[in-house]
């Protein structure tokens, strides 16, 4: 009983080829944890938002990020990624009922949502 290999076996063992190697490919990342003060990046954040959406005015995160160095020095923001940006972003919408809308450009459009007429406080 062992298992019959058929004529083509003829004693030799046929190996495949080796798969092809892929170079090793190096990945800078970071390799210490970053701080960053949240609660003050949102508070700064508000600030810009608030007083650039008055009256109904539209702003974008761009605008946002861009006229951060206002207020914080360009030293404490070089810890702070895009992603913390929209993240205390993506906050300040639901804290403070703000609206985003993307634009063509890839930018994102903030503004103070309209609020519904059942959201009104009752008349006196």
């Amino acid at each position: 009983g062992g298992y019959d290999f058929g004529s083509e076996f003829n004693g030799e063992l046929q190996m495949i080829s080796s798969p092809t190697k892929v170079e090793h490919v190096r990945i800078n990342f970071a390799t210490s944890a970053k701080t960053v003060d949240v609660k003050n990046l949102k508070r700064v954040m508000w600030e810009l938002i608030s007083a650039a959406t008055e009256d109904g005015a539209t702003t974008t995160l761009q605008y946002v990020i861009d006229h951060m160095t206002d207020f914080i020095p360009a030293t404490v923001l070089s810890n702070v990624t895009v992603p913390y940006y929209f993240i205390c972003l993506l906050h300040l919408c639901n804290d403070k009922t703000l609206e985003l809308n993307e634009r063509e450009d890839g930018d994102l459009d903030i503004m103070r949502a309209v609020k519904l007429v059942s959201d009104r406080e009752p008349d006196a």
